[in-house]
């Protein structure tokens, strides 16, 4: 009696599913954490963008930038307190908190005079995460502004 040997065992074909299942697996769980990495790059880039445009504009008009002017810590600490931020930030707004109230980040600075150092001011701008997973997250960038 002659055996065929061609073709492929049970065996065979459920290792083969086994071993295949485990790449899917793997695969599935790599774009699950890449997605979550790339919404994590995206919410960085947006608050270093409002920071960074928010200090450029500072920098070059801060006469436009007086109303949160502020000698006293007591009213900086008011003014930077998280609930009173007056900028609402999310990847594509950056405005009024009144026009985008579910905004995950809020934003704020106040201008105070360098004691000793007539002309030149601290800019402390307070980033703050409100909602989602990085809330109560709070960063504080200080610069020097020299008025032209």
């Amino acid at each position: 009696m002659i055996r065929n040997e061609r073709g492929v065992t049970l065996i065979e074909t459920i290792i083969a599913a086994g071993i295949l299942g485990i790449v899917c697996a793997g695969m599935i769980a790599t774009v699950s954490l890449m997605a979550t990495q790339r919404e994590q790059t995206v919410a960085v880039q947006s608050r270093v963008l409002a920071v960074a445009n928010l200090i450029n504009d500072i920098r070059v008009r801060p006469e436009h930038y007086v109303k949160n002017y502020s000698s006293s810590s007591v009213l900086t600490d008011t003014i930077l307190d998280v609930p009173n931020l007056p900028i609402a930030v999310s990847p594509d707004y950056i405005g009024p908190v009144k026009d985008c109230p579910n905004c995950p980040s809020r934003m704020g600075y106040v201008i105070r005079p360098l004691p000793g150092l007539d002309g030149i001011f601290v800019v402390t701008v307070r980033y703050a995460e409100v909602r989602g997973s990085k809330a109560g997250t709070v960063e504080d960038y200080e610069f020097l502004v020299v008025p032209k």
